[in-house]
Parts: C-alpha cells; sequence; structure tokens
C-alpha cells in the first residue's frame, strides 16, 4: 500500500544561536514528554564544523507544530583530539532503560586516505535528558572484520528485551572522496544495549547500480509487521526508501510505496533525508531533513 505523506513545513533551523550551535539541524529525534511536548534531539555544527548534539522541545497540536520558547539547548560535545569522535557526534536515537536514557550516536574521525571514519558511541542520562555524559571515551560498536572500514547511523530498539540494532556498514571504498563508498545495512542483537554481537548479516543490501549507500535507518514496531524508512543517496542527494519485514530480520524493499518527494522549491527541494517516524494523537508522524544534509533544518510531514 502507498504511503501518501503530507509536508507540514519546515519546524527549526539554527541560524548562529552560538558558536557551539551555529549551523546544522541534523537527524531529527524525537522523544515523547508529555501530552502533547516533545523534546526533539538533533545534530547541529560549532564554527570549527565539528560535530554537536543539541535538543529543542516542540509541541504537536491539530497537526500544527511550534517550537517552545527556550528550550535551545547544548547536549554532547565532540570528543577529545585522538578519540573516536574527536570531529563530531551525531545523534543517532535513544531508549529508556533502568530509569536511563541511552543517546546512541555516530562519532566522527576525519582521515588521510578516505575522508571519514566512524564508529558508534553511547551517552547515558541519570536526570531524565537534563544532562547526558559518555559511558565511555571509545565506542561501544567499532570497527572488525564483518565492518573493517566505516560504520553509520543505527537504529535500536528494545524488542521484547531483545536489544535490536539495524546500522550501516561500508562494504567498499573505491577512492578518496565522498561519493566513492557503498554502504548497506546490516543486523546485531544485545542483551543489555552495550556489548552487541554482529553476525555480518545484511538487512538491506545496497544496490550498486542505483546508490551509493542505504542510512540512518527507521524501524516501527507494529501489529502486523515491522516498518522501515532509510535514507538513500546516490551522487551527492539523497531521497527516503522504505521496506517492510514480517520478524525484522528478512526484509523486502517497497521503495516506490513510500510518497514523500523534493518539493519545487526551499529548503527540502533538492534532497529529503533522515527519516525519524513517530505516533501522535492517531497520526503517523515524519522529521526529516532537506537540502545540504540538515544545513538547512528539520521539517516534519504526517502520514495521510
Amino acid at each position: 500500500m502507498k504511503q501518501s505523506w503530507i509536508k507540514l513545513g519546515k519546524v527549526f533551523c539554527p541560524c548562529g544561536q552560538n558558536d557551539l550551535l551555529y549551523t546544522h539541524a541534523t537527524n531529527p529525534v524525537a522523544e515523547h514528554l508529555s501530552q502533547n511536548r516533545y523534546r526533539v534531539y538533533f545534530s547541529s555544527r560549532d564554527k570549527h564544523n565539528r560535530g554537536q548534539i543539541a535538543s529543542i522541545e516542540i509541541e504537536i497540536e491539530n497537526q500544527t507544530v511550534k517550537v517552545c520558547e527556550n528550550t535551545l539547548r547544548h547536549v554532547l560535545s565532540h570528543g577529545k583530539n585522538g578519540y573516536f569522535d574527536d570531529n563530531g557526534v551525531t545523534v543517532t536515537g535513544f531508549l529508556h532503560r533502568n530509569s536511563k536514557i541511552y543517546l546512541y550516536y555516530l562519532g566522527w574521525n576525519l582521515c588521510r586516505t578516505i575522508p571519514f571514519r566512524n564508529s558508534i558511541g553511547l551517552a547515558v542520562s541519570e536526570d531524565n535528558g537534563v544532562s547526558f555524559s559518555r559511558y565511555s571515551v571509545a565506542p561501544i560498536v567499532d570497527r572488525n572484520s564483518f565492518d573493517p572500514i566505516s560504520l553509520s547511523y543505527p537504529f535500536i530498539m528494545n524488542d521484547n528485551e531483545t536489544f535490536r540494532m539495524w546500522y550501516g556498514s561500508c562494504e567498499e571504498w573505491n577512492g578518496n572522496s565522498n561519493c566513492d563508498y557503498f554502504f548497506s545495512i546490516k543486523y546485531a542483537e544485545s542483551n543489555d544495549g552495550i556489548n552487541w554481537i554482529r553476525t555480518n548479516k545484511i538487512a538491506i543490501k545496497c544496490n550498486r547500480a542505483l546508490e551509493d549507500a542505504i542510512a540512518r535507518p527507521h524501524i516501527t514496531k507494529d501489529s502486523d509487521k515491522y516498518r522501515m524508512w532509510y535514507s538513500k543517496k546516490k551522487g551527492l542527494n539523497y531521497s527516503i526508501g522504505y521496506a517492510e519485514s514480517n520478524n525484522g530480520s528478512e526484509w523486502e524493499r517497497l521503495d516506490i510505496n513510500c510518497c514523500i518527494n523534493v518539493s519545487d522549491s526551499g529548503w527540502d527541494s533538492e534532497m529529503i533525508e533522515y527519516p525519524y517516524i513517530f505516533d501522535h494523537e492517531g497520526f503517523r508522524y515524519m522529521l526529516y531533513n532537506g537540502n545540504d544534509y540538515g544545513k538547512t533544518g528539520f521539517g516534519i510531514a504526517v502520514l495521510e
């Protein structure tokens, strides 16, 4: 069945509010706080173009979205020189676990032979999201024999006390530019959300004839099946794809069923990417980014 998404407009874009949250609002992630109020975590850039994690609060009522005043705040900084996240941190998702919030993120390193290398890190809040600290100065998921080059945005779900992760893995890097790689989505499991067992299982395979990368999956477990939305990249531009599964392990790609495309003009007229799906008041919403990988901010759409 085709999904027709109705765009409700751009929600937020940093405009140099301070040196840490200077540009970008990438990879928005929505946490329900109370009634119509949500906290949206996102990744920003500082004046030196290093990734930071920030948050802002919004209210959604009758399919109208407004940003709550004086709620923009800095959440997590890039790491120290030499660490896996010294060039930036990008939020990917969160879990509530044992009265704590686990905030998963991607740590960035710049490289010489390839432009970057990424690993998966974890920050933890024990005060309901007021503050976060790193679980470890090292990544919780790094390169290994199954994922030897680089990782990308994971989605993590607590599914009946089995922690399930769908994450991006670089299969090959043929040159030294941002368009010379191929990323597919792989699958892993954990008993605690921290220590992960990887078996090299591919959930969504990159079709090299049509795309360079499949990235930033978001999965819902509905009453009838699992559903996945993801970004697919060809050249410099992203679009949004879609897949379905009966068990969360074996997936059927149904990209044609996800009907949300670029606009004729404006902030999302060149690309759309990084979808995050959540349900509110009987409607299904999608947060997403537009042009220039989040430099123009994030917007929201509702499923018709």
